[in-house]
């Protein structure tokens, strides 16, 4: 077969072979591009600023304070270009009742207001409050986010 070849021929192979390893490269670099988002999740978080939900005198006659908890969230861009983040929930699924879900908004002050833009690097913190699953005996959450680059909302479960 390679024995009636030319140098044309040759060379026409060499190029069609370059040509298809700059095509696939070009192709996993679009895939590399992209932005790339991650969660992070921190149930039983307290604030400075944290409300007071019960206070105990010990038998010494000192006061406990126990804090209202909260879930902490960051939402950062990993990826190599920038994405807005348009929406961000915490949900959990009632036990009691079938398909029916308790829902929350972040509630953290100095978070900036959805929808906010993620530049690549960037972080976005918010805070949620996590008493209303204690009190509901919720134990199995989702953050539930959407982002301008995705289609479908994405999801991150967790236990408290």
């Amino acid at each position: 077969m390679f024995e009636n070849f030319t140098i044309s021929d040759y060379a026409a192979w060499w190029g069609a072979t370059i040509a298809t390893t700059l095509l696939l490269w070009d192709i996993f670099k679009y895939f590399q591009e992209k932005p790339r988002i991650k969660v992070n999740v921190r149930p039983y978080t307290v604030y400075k600023n944290s409300e007071v939900i019960e206070v105990e005198t010990l038998k010494s006659g000192q006061k406990t304070s126990t804090m209202k908890p909260s879930i902490h969230i960051e939402v950062s861009n990993i990826g190599k270009t920038a994405t807005t983040l348009l929406n961000l929930h915490v949900e959990g699924k009632l036990q009691q009742y079938q398909g029916v879900y308790a829902s929350t908004e972040p509630e953290f002050p100095q978070a900036k207001k959805l929808p906010v833009l993620l530049n690549q690097g960037e972080t976005w913190i918010c805070g949620f409050d996590q008493y209303i699953f204690h009190q509901n005996k919720i134990k199995e959450l989702s953050v539930v986010y959407s982002v301008s680059h995705d289609k479908k909302p994405q999801r991150k479960k967790f236990k408290i």
